[in-house]
């Protein structure tokens, strides 16, 4: 696992339990990979970029102990409405079960939809003529209202008007 990601698990940690106060993370609170030696390092790297508050006990440059809380810079870079100098990965596994169905779409529609927004952005602001984005603007209705790309991208055809 990089740092960067083991930096989103700390503090997603934290995030999660951001109205409880002061804690630690215990290694089996992050899935039992993580030594508690490398916990305590990776939340004091996160606190030196302000995106915990943090008290460490330690000396001569060693960590013996510590505890933290996010504080609302964090909670901002969880939540994506900050970015931090220093690189914080989240990562999304997710386990789906899904019996007796058909038609189901699965992933993430919100990148879809963000995606069909600049397409549909790019056209409008184009050089072309009103005609020519107006035939554009149509082809794509066209495409998105295929059975086979409508059950891929959901909803997106309603964000063409």
């Amino acid at each position: 696992m990089k740092d960067s990601e083991i930096r989103g698990f700390i503090l997603e940690y934290y995030y999660a339990r951001r109205r409880e106060g002061w804690s630690l993370p215990k290694p089996e609170d992050l899935g039992g990979g993580l030594s508690e030696q490398d916990i305590l390092h990776v939340a004091d790297q996160l606190a030196e970029h302000n995106l915990l508050e943090w008290r460490r006990q330690g000396s001569h440059g060693n960590i013996h102990a510590g505890i933290g809380k996010i504080n609302a810079f964090g909670i901002d870079v969880v939540e994506g409405g900050a970015k931090s100098e220093l690189k914080v990965e989240f990562v999304q596994s997710k386990t789906i079960n899904i019996t007796g169905s058909t038609n189901v779409v699965i992933g993430d529609n919100n990148v879809v939809t963000q995606s069909v927004r600049d397409l549909i952005a790019a056209v409008e602001s184009s050089s072309g003529t009103q005609e020519q984005k107006e035939e554009a603007n149509g082809l794509l209705r066209k495409f998105l209202q295929h059975p086979l790309v409508a059950a891929a991208v959901g909803g997106a055809i309603g964000l063409l008007g």
